[in-house]
């Protein structure tokens, strides 16, 4: 299989009926994953998740839905990047915070325009150093603010919160 040695992989344009059967064939060597304009449903968060070593995950445009919800035993072990952009119906994004991303360190949203807010949990990720904003509405914004008061009350003064 072509994706046995390759440790970053750039899906674009493939079928939501594809692209599941690719993911499940990924090497677990994969660190870095993009995924641009594949509008697949969000259960295939749970594919990705699987994916051992993954660091980096920047999507784009790439899941169909208004409701994100990871349950607790969907767990992004080796995740410190990850950049939401242009997802113009999520509304709801319904997390665990560190039990979903216990390395997380940068959360980039950018063109997430009508989701509700970030959740709350994310702000219990002790490695989170930074949440950067950008064309985002309000209700996000609030949301990042509260989870930076929140990391100053732990006492993490490491955490930065960008709005572009």
């Amino acid at each position: 299989m072509l994706f046995i040695m390759m440790k970053t992989v750039d899906l674009n344009l493939f079928s939501g009926d594809i692209l599941p059967c690719i993911i499940k064939k990924l090497s677990p060597n994969i660190k870095k994953l993009i995924l641009i304009r594949t509008f697949i449903p969000w259960e295939v968060m749970k594919l990705i998740a699987n994916l051992p070593n993954l660091e980096v995950l920047k999507l784009e445009h790439a899941f169909d839905g208004k409701d994100w919800k990871l349950d607790e035993d969907v767990v992004f072990h080796k995740l410190k990047y990850l950049k939401l952009y242009a997802f113009y119906d999520l509304l709801r994004w319904k997390a665990t915070g560190s039990a979903n991303f216990p390395m997380l360190e940068q959360l980039i949203l950018d063109w997430i325009i009508q989701l509700e807010e970030i959740p709350e949990s994310i702000g219990d990720i002790m490695t989170l150093k930074l949440i950067k904003i950008h064309q985002c509405n309000s209700r996000v914004e609030n949301s990042a603010k509260r989870i930076q008061q929140e990391q100053q009350s732990l006492r993490i003064m490491s955490f930065n919160f960008k709005l572009l």
